[in-house]
């Protein structure tokens, strides 16, 4: 069954054309579609001073890519493959960020020589990176102690989740830290993929401002992304601009209490893209089982 947005899609493309031009399996994107998400996402980091980071895990097309760029979003990659994606569509060492998860020792350093600042997940890849490059600044990826995602495979966040360090363990951080001469110049998390609540975002948000003033030279909170899309008739989109409204005044009254500069970061990925693709494909035979077609 085609939902609202192939509908609309196909009815202004010519999908018997395109596969006559280009043959199956075709993968086919609408620039109108990624355009207006990114506007959409572009407004609401105005409003709240965000600076957009694109999860290029998300979906690595060049030209997609391009198009982010255009409306001047940064990449955040979780791989040296994507950090050379990022540099080879155009994009400044500085406007790419690198989270990764059990990185060996040398991609680190390639990462780290290319210029592009490193989030680090846990105590181990810490004394790592701090092993690659001693004196160096680097970011820390807190888990936030919250199970949220449209599928268990997709929850970042929780007791049971790899991804991040449990605000119990910052004071080995922070040792770590020092042992390594390493200045923490930013904290991130990641709730996990596909969420729909906006409330469930400004909670965590609330979280991580409140491990912040542990860190004396942060740079940048990086909020994360897993905003999700609506996959059933009963779902709803994410509320950007009902998040918008509720985060200003968090972020307004942490930028008063700290009393130093700190920029703010979301990496939205599946909201851009998800919703702005179609998979083309011919059927060549059909098959008849005793319970499925």
């Amino acid at each position: 069954m085609e939902s609202r947005l192939e509908r609309a899609l196909l009815g202004r493309l010519d999908a018997e054309a395109l596969v006559q031009r280009f043959g199956t399996p075709l993968w086919v994107y609408d620039e109108l579609t990624a355009t207006d998400r990114a506007r959409a996402v572009a407004e609401m980091a105005a409003e709240l001073e965000l600076d957009v980071r694109y999860a290029l895990k998300a979906n690595p097309c060049p030209e997609l890519l391009e198009l982010f760029n255009g409306q001047g979003f940064g990449v955040d990659a979780v791989s040296i493959g994507e950090v050379e994606a990022a540099r080879s569509a155009g994009l400044p060492a500085e406007r790419i960020s690198f989270t990764g998860n059990n990185v060996s020792a040398d991609e680190m350093r390639r990462v780290h020589e290319a210029g592009v600042e490193i989030t680090v997940d846990s105590r181990s890849q810490l004394a790592t990176f701090g092993r690659v490059a001693p004196g160096s600044t680097v970011a820390i990826r807190i888990n936030p102690r919250v199970e949220a995602g449209h599928h268990p495979h997709v929850i970042t966040g929780g007791p049971d989740s790899k991804f991040g360090i449990d605000p119990a363990d910052l004071s080995e951080v922070l040792d770590l830290a020092r042992r390594h001469d390493l200045t923490i110049h930013g904290l991130h998390q990641h709730l996990g993929s596909g969420i729909l609540d906006h409330e469930l975002f400004l909670k965590v948000m609330d979280l991580l401002l409140e491990q912040a003033p542990r860190f004396p030279d942060l740079q940048f909170i990086d909020f994360g992304g897993g905003f999700g899309i609506p996959y059933r008739p009963d779902e709803f989109p994410f509320d950007l601009a009902a998040f918008s409204k509720a985060a200003k005044l968090r972020l307004k009254a942490f930028r008063k209490d700290y009393r130093r500069p700190v920029a703010w970061r979301v990496q939205p990925g599946r909201l851009l893209v998800a919703e702005c693709g179609l998979f083309l494909v011919r059927v060549t035979s059909v098959e008849r089982g005793r319970r499925h077609t």
